[in-house]
Order: C-alpha cells, then sequence, then structure tokens
C-alpha cells in the first residue's frame, strides 16, 4: 500500500535453490505483484532463474510460497532420517535404502541433494540451519495467524531448534537428521 502511495510498484520476488543452482542461473523464482510490472522484470528473471512461478497479485504470496516450500523440504529430511532409523536397524545401508527410493518414489531434488548429506554424514551448508530456522519460525507464526495447528512443522522446528542449540547453525540444514539420528555430537 505504501509503494503504491508513492507511486512505485512492489514484486515479490523470492528463489528455490541452493548456491550450486543460482551459480547456474538456474533458481526457481515465485514471483508476485502486477502482471505489467512482472513482465518488466522478465529479464532479470530469464537471467537470474529456470522459471518464474507466478504466486498471485498480492507479493504475501510469493513469501507464503516459499516459506511452505521450505518447510516442507525440512519435514523431507527428517523424514529421510526417520527411515534410516527403521532400515539401518534392519541391517539396510543408508546408501542402498536411498538408492530405492531416490529411483522409485522420490526422485525430486531435494530428495536427491539431502539423501546424499544424510548417506554420507556430511552437512557442509547449502543452506544453513540458522536460516531454515527463521523460515520455520515464520511458517510456524503463519499456521498460528491462519489459526491451525500443524504438527509436523512443529517437530521439525523442534528438531531445528535443537540442532542450532547443539552449535549446527551454519551446518546445512539437514543437520536436523543428524539430530534424529543420534549423530550430531559427532564432528559433522
Amino acid at each position: 500500500e505504501l509503494h503504491a502511495l508513492y507511486g512505485m510498484a512492489y514484486v515479490a520476488s523470492p528463489v528455490l535453490g541452493r548456491p550450486d543452482v543460482a551459480a547456474a542461473g538456474a533458481l526457481q523464482i515465485l514471483a508476485a505483484g502486477g502482471a505489467v510490472h512482472l513482465d518488466r522484470l522478465a529479464p532479470v528473471f530469464a537471467v537470474l532463474g529456470r522459471r518464474v512461478w507466478p504466486m498471485g497479485e498480492d507479493p504475501s504470496g510469493a513469501y507464503a510460497a516459499k516459506i511452505a516450500c521450505n518447510m516442507m523440504i525440512t519435514m523431507a529430511i527428517q523424514a529421510m532420517a526417520e527411515a534410516v532409523v527403521l532400515t539401518e536397524a534392519s541391517g539396510v545401508s543408508r546408501e542402498a535404502f536411498f538408492d530405492l527410493i531416490l529411483n522409485t518414489l522420490f526422485g525430486s531434488r531435494s530428495y536427491q541433494v539431502y539423501s546424499g548429506n544424510i548417506a554420507k554424514r556430511v552437512y557442509e551448508p547449502g543452506f544453513r540451519a540458522s536460516l531454515g530456522l527463521k523460515d520455520l519460525r515464520l511458517a510456524t507464526e503463519a499456521g498460528a495467524a491462519a489459526g491451525h495447528e500443524l504438527p509436523m512443522l512443529a517437530a521439525v522446528f523442534k528438531r531445528m531448534r535443537e540442532a542450532i542449540a547443539a552449535g549446527h547453525g551454519e551446518k546445512d540444514w539437514s543437520i536436523i537428521a543428524a539430530q534424529t539420528l543420534g549423530e550430531a555430537k559427532e564432528n559433522h
């Protein structure tokens, strides 16, 4: 509203993609704002990203979509960690299990990247846990403002806070898997 008052446009364009994706100019851009303004920014978006996803005219929609995507990624990381608890207990290696799920049920980039971190027990930052905690906090606040309880979100939010409290805020946010697997005290 303030932008309109001063005759200015406001376009939100948060992105999805780790640093390697950004360096390749292949980000997914979640854009919201007036169609005329989004069209004007198309050349910029073309340099930065692979695709622009229209999220409506209200800029808050793009931010909500970004936060929701990051929330879902942390849930995927937690799901992989819990699956490893079950499969390793029966003698299945992480690598064998992840080969199975990546080639059958879950072949998305999130599963590809984060299963590798979990399998190798390496949590070099691509997206820092401290930033993940911020997004999970925003998602928690948005859910509360909408009057909804989000129990899966509460679980991963708790796990992320524990990882950061254990000194892993600068690690990749997939460090929450190490928390679940009881490995966070190891040197990751």
